[in-house]
């Protein structure tokens, strides 16, 4: 069964649909990673490879806990994010607990909360939940 938000039409952070319909984000991980690192992103969800680039760079890492997501569970695995950003880090986890995966569809207040602990601006999440909810 098709998910009716995958037929909406895709805002710039994402790419062309996967194979099934499936939408995932064009941007690369790695240059995620190193936006965390010049300073330009606080923090961000990477897969394992982006992760070990981002200790390169001197950042710190927590493994996402499993069943955190459903589509994208081998993409992003880890939360990077500089000394002193503990915090924001803690912030994203608290919002994965308090939304488990395992209740059903995460509700838009899910996707707010994550935007704000990810660094999203208003306007960036807004966008993201007129398209997504139509809210």
């Amino acid at each position: 069964m098709t998910d009716p938000r995958d037929l909406l039409p895709q805002p710039p952070w994402y790419g062309p649909p996967l194979p099934g319909g499936k939408l995932h984000s064009s941007r690369p991980h790695i240059e995620d990673v190193k936006d965390v690192a010049r300073g330009a992103k606080p923090i961000a969800l990477v897969n394992k490879e982006a992760m070990e680039v981002g200790r390169e760079l001197g950042l710190k890492a927590i493994k996402v806990p499993e069943g955190t997501f459903k589509l994208l569970k081998d993409r992003l695995t880890w939360i990077v994010y500089p000394k002193g950003s503990e915090d924001r880090a803690t912030r994203v986890l608290e919002v994965f607990k308090k939304y488990p995966l395992s209740a059903g569809p995460r509700p838009p207040q899910y996707h707010i909360e994550l935007g704000r602990a990810l660094g999203y601006s208003e306007a960036d999440i807004s966008l993201f939940l007129k398209t997504f909810f139509g809210v």
